[in-house]
């Protein structure tokens, strides 16, 4: 809690600064790599470790097609923020998922069996289908204040590219990490 100058005691706000990640780096830290469709959100108050609580989302996902050897099925990715009861949270710089939204994920594992956006919204590309038909990635949605993106960040590389691009890259990174 922190004091205002009118004598009155408000809760502290906390920023954040995302350093970008290189394609590489994230490509080959994450767990799982896919494109999928959120197709159920529920938000719910969880307790943090420091005995707060705290509003979280959680995106049953629809996996479309792999970029990773793994297992068929859908996923549950939990973001930070939401609303319960007429009540929002929101966290700057995390992934912005919704239910509809079609994108690909690079995810890492959580302990109960979910996952999370790795690297926050720079981990999430929406897809769109253009006038030409074909699906490309777009720019992550609020990513926050990312530092100084460098050439080879994957918010630089990544939008633009087809799906089928962006799968290729994906094993090919992936391939270059078991080297």
């Amino acid at each position: 809690m922190v004091g205002s100058p009118d004598g009155l005691t408000v809760p502290g706000a906390h920023a954040s600064v995302s350093i970008p990640l290189a394609f590489h780096a994230l490509a080959r830290s994450a767990d799982r790599v896919l494109i999928g469709t959120v197709v159920e959100s529920i938000s719910l108050w969880e307790d943090d470790t420091g005995g707060s609580r705290r509003i979280v989302t959680y995106h049953r996902v629809r996996v479309d097609r792999q970029a990773t050897d793994e297992a068929p099925g859908d996923v549950w990715v939990r973001c930070m923020g939401g609303i319960v009861d007429g009540i929002g949270q929101r966290v700057e710089g995390e992934a912005a998922l919704r239910t509809g939204l079609r994108a690909m994920l690079f995810l890492t594992s959580r302990s109960d069996g979910t996952f999370s956006v790795l690297g926050l919204a720079q981990g999430m590309y929406p897809i769109k289908r253009f006038d030409d038909g074909v699906e490309r990635l777009a720019a992550p949605r609020s990513p926050g204040i990312v530092l100084q993106p460098q050439p080879d960040a994957a918010m630089s590389v990544l939008p633009g590219k087809t799906v089928d691009d962006a799968i290729l890259m994906v094993r090919e990174a992936r391939r270059s990490r078991a080297n």
